[in-house]
C-alpha cells in the first residue's frame, strides 16, 4: 500500500491478528488486513464488494493492493468473545449464526467464484462461526472471507459444525476464564 492509504506508524496500531494476516487500526474508520505471505485479496475484495451490493452484511472494502485489504473499521466485538463473557446468550447467537448462514446460502455465486465442490452455485463461506461474526450497533457483521467458494449450502454448514464441534477450549478454560479462540463453546448450540 502506498504511504496515503498506510500510515507510518500502521505497525503500532495491531488491531488484530489470524492465522496468515494480521489487522491494524489506520484510523477510527478503516483498518489494513496484511498478509504475513505473499497472498492477493482481489478475489476475496471482489466478493466483498459483491456480497456488499447484495445486501449481506459485510465490510465495506476501501481499498485492496495484494496481500493488503483496506476495510471500514467494525466497532463491536466478535460474537465468539461476546459468549466467553455472556454464555447464556448462546441459543440466541446460534440463531443469528443460522440466519447469517440461510442468508448466505439465498446468494447465487458469481462468476468466477472456484467451485471446487463441482456441485453448488451458492455462495459458501467455509469459516463462518462465531469468531467471524463481528457484532455492531448495526447488526452482526461477517469477516474472513479468504476461503469463501461457490458449492452447496450443506458444505458451509458441515464446516461451520466441525470447527466448532472440535476446537477444544484451552486447557482448564471455561467460557469466561479468557481463553479467546474457543468455537467448541458453541458445538452444543448446533447439535
Amino acid at each position: 500500500m502506498n504511504s496515503a492509504a498506510c500510515p507510518w506508524p500502521w505497525r503500532s496500531c495491531r488491531h488484530g491478528q489470524g492465522r496468515a494476516a494480521d489487522v491494524y487500526a489506520l484510523d477510527a474508520d478503516r483498518v489494513l488486513r496484511r498478509y504475513r505471505t505473499p497472498y492477493s485479496c482481489a478475489a476475496e475484495a471482489d466478493l466483498m464488494r459483491y456480497l456488499r451490493r447484495v445486501g449481506y452484511p459485510v465490510p465495506t472494502v476501501l481499498a485492496v493492493d495484494g496481500g493488503d485489504l483496506v476495510m471500514e473499521r467494525l466497532h463491536g466485538r466478535d460474537m465468539l468473545a461476546d459468549l466467553a463473557s455472556r454464555p447464556w446468550r448462546t441459543a440466541s447467537h446460534a440463531r443469528v449464526l443460522a440466519a447469517l448462514h440461510d442468508q448466505l446460502h439465498q446468494i447465487a455465486a458469481p462468476e468466477g467464484l472456484p467451485r471446487p465442490f463441482g456441485a453448488g452455485e451458492r455462495i459458501v463461506h467455509l469459516d463462518l462461526h462465531p469468531g467471524n461474526v463481528m457484532l455492531t450497533a448495526g447488526g452482526p457483521v461477517v469477516i474472513d472471507w479468504t476461503n469463501a467458494t461457490a458449492g452447496p449450502p450443506g458444505a458451509d454448514v458441515a464446516m461451520a459444525y466441525l470447527i466448532m464441534a472440535s476446537t477444544a477450549p484451552a486447557s482448564g478454560a471455561t467460557p469466561t476464564s479468557g481463553s479467546r479462540r474457543r468455537p467448541g463453546c458453541c458445538a452444543a448450540a448446533v447439535s
